[in-house]
């Protein structure tokens, strides 16, 4: 998901590059951003003609405020102030639904303008989203007594930011709504009640999977950053070993050979998280030729044996199997990472086994492990981004919790499925079902 740009710190608050790091800053921001027409609209439009949510943004750095307009405009009527005191100004005149807005601000800050519509009667019900570089628990909890709703530490993502906004404008609405039918009528009460309780539950719902969410975006970062930082010592370590001294022709290929490990190392996880994140956009398009599962799965046995001679691969494939129609390249990814897992975390001398099976309408490929096996509460997630089974056996073997998601992803777009059986102690077996079309058959 695209994150939104911190704000670094100025004298107001407002994110100012030095030196030559202005130019390019300026320069990627107007490339990035495409460019605004001069508005004639008036700062104060009749909003109520539309019925979608309007919102308030309240921000003094230009691009920043774009971003957010930017995101939202599809979904929202949205209304922009530079700081606090025209956001003030434009709350108290249109009432949005929800105020989004930065602390740091010349004129009146976030603080002072949040204390203002609190004071304010006709303002005081309006939510607000308080966006802020310091991720501190005691200015959150500072904020939050102030009156602020909700708290986003920048950058953020677009995601988290729909999600929360759209968490508080349905919970503002409904109150609304309440207020409005209990004025206007004598609606009982018990069915606006039990209707306030099923949007109440869907809340939770929205909560608890945004909790999910943050979750593996914070293992995610965690790992990732643990795996870049290994790579990158390697490969900076090996480099300075080189510079200092001469070396024999053999040391100077050992150390090359190391570094090169670790760079195909860094490649690989920045190769899965862009990977992922097309084929989540739909941005992956498939395309097709006939591919010879049974080939695919020798070669892969005979290039990957002679690299790890303390485990064994075998191939047991059906004879009978017929072509498929899919992408070379992305099969060959498929089984390359399944491949690689059971290597990871498989004990040596283990034995590897592939196997293919032609089914009634389908083709069925299958990788088996000997290894320490996946436990029956971590298999219904085994396929998520992110996700990494914790135990003292997997704890320093690396990888970045992306491979099995791509895998899933991949074998979706050529209409297939996946799945794992697994007990633990006693390997895992990962299989993946594939289409027979009309034109290999």
């Amino acid at each position: 998901p695209q994150a939104a740009p911190a704000k670094g710190a100025s004298s107001c608050g407002t994110f100012v590059p030095a030196g030559a790091d202005r130019r390019l800053f300026q320069a990627t921001v107007e490339e990035l951003l495409p460019a605004r027409p001069p508005s004639s609209v008036s700062p104060y439009p009749a909003l109520e003609e539309s019925e979608r949510a309007v919102i308030l943004i309240v921000e003094d750095h230009a691009q920043m405020r774009q971003f957010l307009s930017e995101q939202l405009t599809p979904q929202y009527r949205v209304v922009e102030a530079a700081n606090g005191q025209e956001g003030l100004a434009l709350a108290q005149h249109v009432h949005p639904d929800l105020i989004l807005t930065d602390m740091m601000m010349p004129i009146m800050s976030g603080d002072e303008m949040l204390i203002a519509l609190r004071a304010d009667p006709a303002c005081a019900p309006i939510p607000v989203i308080v966006l802020s570089a310091r991720g501190n628990e005691e200015h959150r909890l500072s904020l939050l007594r102030a009156g602020a709703q909700d708290y986003l530490v920048k950058p953020f993502s677009s995601e988290e930011l729909e999600v929360r906004l759209g968490n508080l404008l349905m919970v503002h609405r409904t109150r609304r709504v309440l207020q409005q039918e209990l004025a206007s009528s004598q609606q009982d009460v018990e069915t606006l009640a039990r209707a306030l309780a099923g949007r109440v539950h869907d809340l939770e719902a929205i909560n608890t999977e945004l909790e999910h969410m943050s979750k593996q975006q914070r293992n995610f970062v965690a790992v990732v950053s643990h795996e870049f930082r290994t790579a990158l010592t390697g490969i900076q370590g090996f480099s300075e070993l080189l510079c200092e001294q001469a070396w024999s022709p053999e040391e100077v290929k050992e150390y090359a050979t190391d570094i090169t490990t670790d760079v195909k190392r860094l490649t690989r996880m920045i190769n899965e998280v862009l990977d992922l994140e097309r084929m989540k956009a739909g941005q992956a398009p498939l395309v097709s030729e006939p591919v010879d599962l049974n080939a695919l799965l020798k070669d892969l046995a005979a290039h990957t044996q002679p690299l790890i001679p303390k485990q064994r691969i075998t191939c047991i494939l059906d004879d009978a199997l017929p072509l498929i129609q899919g992408n070379r390249d992305q099969l060959i990814q498929v089984l390359s990472n399944l491949l690689s897992n059971a290597v990871k975390y498989s004990p040596d001398g283990g034995a590897i086994v592939l196997s293919s099976q032609h089914e009634q309408d389908s083709v069925q490929i299958s990788v088996q492990d000997q290894g320490i096996g996946i436990p029956e509460e971590a298999q219904k997630d085994i396929f998520l981004p992110y996700n990494r089974i914790t135990a003292e056996q997997t704890r320093y073997i690396a990888g970045t919790g992306l491979g099995l998601a791509v895998v899933h992803e991949l074998v979706s777009l050529h209409g297939g499925t996946i799945w794992v059986e697994s007990a633990v102690g006693h390997g895992s077996t990962f299989h993946i079902s594939l289409p027979i079309s009309q034109e290999t058959c």
